[in-house]
């Protein structure tokens, strides 16, 4: 009788992992072989900060993965390229093993992605896709001046703090970017224009102190700024 009641647990906890669609155990002992033995209907995972994921893991047979969450992993290029096209939402901010030569362009569904504090670049920001509503290189070494968002037609919130953005970039931004970061920035210039950028709803340019001083001679709104 006890053999057919653990036969029946075994059942159960089988079904259930089979079910699952969302699992968190950031910063756990987590690693490849555990991700390459999870059910492939996972739609939520988040592995942030765990020390057992490594260059070599693989997500590839995780074929409704929405979300993915490993930001602070050994997370690179390879792995990055193993996600499937159905992905919204990827978190890999301090990844170290993201390259300037990253790709996100096989991703046509994502619309946030947060990549702070990696080696992604102005070829990687090129290759994004034109759905993508979310950004964030804040501290991304191989973002230059001559970087360009112009493509990124449906983008609501540019974080960019800590990069070589300056205005002309500022100025490829889309009209309906509702939040912009561009902290610390030393490209930004007294010349800078946000006028074009009618939707905006909040802007963070700490470390700008002429930003600071036209923002407080405003009397009626982001127009009157400008």
């Amino acid at each position: 009788m006890w053999r057919a009641a653990a036969a029946s647990r075994r059942r159960v906890c089988h079904l259930a992992t089979c079910a699952l669609k969302k699992l968190v155990c950031g910063g756990t002992a987590v690693g490849d072989a555990a991700v390459a033995s999870l059910p492939p209907g996972l739609e939520e995972l988040h592995v942030g900060g765990c020390e057992g994921i490594t260059a070599g893991v693989s997500f590839g047979h995780l074929a409704a993965l929405k979300k993915l969450v490993c930001r602070g992993t050994a997370v690179g290029d390879a792995a990055v390229a193993s996600l499937p096209p159905g992905l919204e939402e990827l978190h890999v901010g301090g990844c170290e093993g993201i390259t300037a030569g990253v790709s996100f362009g096989h991703l046509a569904a994502l619309k946030k992605l947060v990549c702070y504090g990696t080696a992604v670049g102005d070829a990687a920001v090129a290759m994004l896709p034109r759905g993508l509503e979310e950004l964030d290189v804040g501290g991304c070494r191989d973002i230059t001046a001559g970087v360009s968002f112009g493509h990124l037609r449906a983008l609501k919130k540019l974080v960019c703090y800590s990069t070589a953005v300056g205005d002309a970039a500022v100025a490829s931004l889309p009209p309906g970017l509702e939040e912009l970061d561009v902290g610390c920035c030393e490209g930004i210039t007294a010349g800078v224009s946000f006028g074009h950028l009618a939707a905006l709803k909040k802007l963070d340019c700490w470390g700008q102190r002429w930003v600071m001083r036209r923002w407080h001679r405003c009397r009626r709104g982001w127009r009157s700024c400008m």
